[in-house]
């Protein structure tokens, strides 16, 4: 599993669970919009705040392994940065995450919530 922490919120997300859909989940966690994308062929997974500027962003896949923002059309790499468009040379925030298993997730945040299907 990918787990976050973003201030005093903890949140799990499953590869299995991230797997059965794009690939990409938008959501709020504490008082963060947060964007967790996962590679499913490296089985791994990063988090970023996903506003910039004043703006939040919404994402979806693109071709060649990118991510691609609805608002301006940018195209992003894995690891967050814009390498095309509006936002070219900007990289968005990381969010504290780890790669874990279950039990030990759970050791460190027994009070995490976990994304489900």
């Amino acid at each position: 599993l990918y787990g976050i922490v973003v201030g005093e919120s903890a949140r799990a997300y499953p590869y299995d669970v991230l797997a059965a859909g794009p690939g990409i989940v938008e959501e709020r966690v504490g008082e963060v919009d947060v964007t967790i994308w996962f590679d499913a062929e490296a089985r791994s997974a990063a988090g970023f705040d996903r506003k910039v500027g004043d703006r939040v962003l919404t994402f979806e896949r693109a071709p060649a392994g990118r991510i691609r923002d609805h608002q301006t059309e940018s195209l992003w790499t894995m690891d967050g940065r814009c390498i095309e468009g509006a936002f070219n040379g900007r990289s968005l925030t990381p969010l504290f995450g780890l790669q874990a298993e279950w039990y030990g997730w759970y050791a460190l945040h027994p009070e995490t919530s976990v994304l489900e299907r």
